[in-house]
Order: structure tokens, then C-alpha cells, then sequence
């Protein structure tokens, strides 16, 4: 009997994929991503809130993201953003720093204060 099924392991390739931001629609807070040779229709990104409490940060093009896609559908797929690449790496490490650099060249930065 032959188990091999090529619906399945599609699904199954489609579940968390890595790819390239390709476009931007930023009035209705969406992108399209390029991955494995696909090109995804429009997708929402990921935020770290969005409740009462909201938080904004597009994804850059050319930005290397996750593509989670639920039951392995890429039409049903969210953008997680963030994955350094050659293209974009990380600045310097320092480790009780949290570092947010601005595209006007200046930088948010705080230090994490020491436990009570």
C-alpha cells in the first residue's frame, strides 16, 4: 500500500515557511511574501498587541519573515516579522539593552533594571 500523499506533505512544507516581504499595502496593514518560489496573496503581519493596548511596526520590504499558515493553506497564513539575514543583521550585542533602530539613523534604548 502506498502512503505517499502529495496534498499531505504540500500541507505539511506549508505550515511554517521562511520568506522575503515583496509588498506593502500599509493602509490595510498587509504584505505579500515571497517563498520557495511562491508568491502569497495579500497577508496580515503579526503584532506583539492589538486590543485595547496596540502596538504598529510594518515589516520592511525585503525583510525575511515566518509565513505561518493554519492547517498548511498559504491563503490562510499570517506574517511573522524579525528574522536577521545577511541583508539585514544585527547590530551589537549588548545583552541588558533593548536597542529599537529608527530609519532616521537615531536609536530608542533602554536598560533593564536590576531585580529588587
Amino acid at each position: 500500500m502506498n502512503t505517499y500523499n502529495p496534498d499531505i506533505q504540500r500541507l505539511v512544507r506549508n505550515l511554517i515557511r521562511i520568506g522575503t516581504v515583496s509588498e506593502l499595502d500599509l493602509e490595510r496593514g498587509r504584505c505579500r511574501v515571497t517563498t520557495g518560489g511562491n508568491h502569497t496573496d495579500w497577508l496580515n503581519w503579526l503584532t506583539s498587541r492589538a486590543g485595547s493596548a496596540r502596538s504598529w511596526w510594518a515589516p520592511s520590504l525585503g525583510e525575511q519573515v515566518l509565513v505561518l499558515s493554519l492547517g498548511g493553506e498559504l491563503d490562510t497564513a499570517f506574517v511573522l516579522p524579525g528574522i536577521f539575514s545577511m541583508t539585514s543583521r544585527r547590530r551589537r550585542i549588548q545583552p541588558k539593552r533593548c536597542i529599537s533602530p529608527l530609519a532616521t539613523a537615531r536609536s530608542l534604548s533602554t536598560s533593564r533594571r536590576k531585580a529588587p
